[in-house]
């Protein structure tokens, strides 16, 4: 009766990110490709994920204070059902109207999710008239039923019938970076994603910063050994803390030091998990000074001569950016290649790879294909949903429920470089593990 997709995992080959960068023109991805057999031999025995939201997962649950015709229910009726695998990025969703199911006999309860009579599709009717409307999950697809109680008239008859969706949530499509690394090498997040494979752990975090990776490590305990792949991408909390806190920081120098301590820090992470044997990605922090949440706050007489060149588009014309936090952001990135992880960087290439999502992103900006703005509305002021239909909280909270049914007017997740106001869109996530996934690949 369910015309929805069963467990699967997608396999994303590393000759098709190739391919991806040839198409995208993106001179970085491409020089991350080379040739020959190589980007097959790599396999690493798990992959596992550590660092910010760049990278996590989230679930959702619909509680008791939803009300009865959105609430998602278990197949016995009782309320709590989960979504699973939610990104914060544009979470890939499926639809589909089944339409009417007529009934036969009526069932003693209009909404009941059970029913032991004959049922069969039925054309448009006349009318149909819903007493109630009711969500169930559909167990182990990630996905649930929304079904419409009433009677349906064909022909003038009366008959008791049900309109019919399913919606899925589609956790194994690649929408973050980390994904797309795992998903290169065979690997799937099977304890976060009913639908994926396995071999894949992620133990990044919402709201995670530098501070916050020791204990990401300690939960993964031995799974850090030879043969294990560990991807990081953490420092932009660090950065925008940093950045709010005048208290603290309250200048420009202050605030670069701080973050090149917290660099540093981070380094010293990394290497832990190097000296046990793993090999390590790591994303830089993204260029944020042009980020929607920032960009138009310049502080100019802070400009660096690196931040007025890294501006023009194109088409010759300037883009607002936020000198400071380009500085900030900088010091940071710095501080962790040029010192922190420079002798890994310089002469250990087979164990540590470092992904420069800040040039990267860079490289973006300045193409006039790409629109530098955010993807996702947020809260249900601009009509953003949970995914049982209620209104989603006015916050970056709310990004995990962006889907593509959710998004600005005119919105593109191929064009648009920002998911929120101050987190890489799409298109940017699947370029940064594009080039985490070939420069482990090629290198490892």
């Amino acid at each position: 009766m369910f015309r929805i997709a069963a467990p699967s995992m997608p396999r994303h080959g590393l000759r098709d990110l190739c391919r991806l960068a040839l198409a995208s023109s993106a001179a970085l991805l491409l020089s991350a490709c080379g040739g020959g057999d190589r980007a097959e031999d790599y396999k690493p025995d798990a992959v596992l994920v550590f660092g910010d939201e760049s990278g996590a997962f989230a679930s959702f649950t619909s509680d008791s204070g939803t009300s009865d015709d959105l609430a998602l229910r278990n197949a016995d009726g009782s309320r709590g059902g989960v979504i699973q695998g939610l990104t914060y990025s544009v979470n890939v969703v499926d639809t589909d109207d089944l339409g009417y199911v007529a009934l036969n006999p009526a069932p003693s309860s209009a909404c009941a999710y059970d029913y032991s009579g004959t049922t069969s599709l039925s054309s448009d009717g006349e009318a149909f008239t819903a007493t109630c409307t009711r969500q169930y999950i559909l167990s182990g697809l990630n996905a649930f039923e929304t079904v419409q109680a009433g009677n349906h008239t064909l022909h003038s008859t009366a008959t008791s019938a049900r309109y019919v969706t399913t919606t899925q949530f589609l956790c194994n499509r690649n929408t973050t970076w980390s994904q797309v690394v795992a998903h290169a090498f065979d690997k799937g997040f099977s304890e976060d994603c009913p639908l994926d494979g396995s071999g894949a752990y992620a133990y990044a975090a919402n709201g995670a910063k530098v501070a916050n990776v020791d204990a990401q490590l300690a939960a993964a305990g031995t799974r850090i050994a030879k043969g294990t792949l560990a991807i990081f991408m953490v420092g932009q909390n660090d950065v925008i803390e940093i950045y709010n806190d005048d208290a603290s920081f309250p200048n420009l120098a202050s605030k670069k030091a701080e973050a090149q301590r917290r660099a540093l820090l981070l380094a010293a992470d990394l290497k832990q998990v190097l000296e046990q044997g793993a090999k390590v990605i790591y994303a830089n922090v993204p260029p944020l000074g042009f980020a929607p949440a920032y960009r138009d706050v310049p502080h100019a007489d802070e400009c660096s001569a690196y931040g007025a060149s890294s501006v023009k588009r194109t088409n010759g014309n300037v883009l607002p950016h936020n000198c400071r936090m380009d500085e900030i952001v900088r010091a940071f990135n710095d501080a962790l290649y040029l010192q922190g992880m420079s002798s890994y960087a310089q002469y250990k290439g087979d164990r540590f790879a470092y992904v420069d999502a800040e040039t990267l992103t860079l490289s973006y900006l300045k193409n006039t294909s790409y629109v530098n703005a955010r993807l996702c509305l947020v809260g249900s002021a601009e009509g953003m949903k949970m995914p049982d239909g209620a209104g989603a909280p006015d916050t970056t909270t709310s990004l995990p429920y962006c889907t593509s049914k959710t998004l600005v007017d005119g919105g593109s997740t191929s064009t648009y470089l920002w998911s929120d106001d101050r987190h890489l869109g799409l298109v940017m996530q699947l370029a940064v593990g594009s080039l985490g996934a070939t420069r482990a690949a090629n290198n490892f």
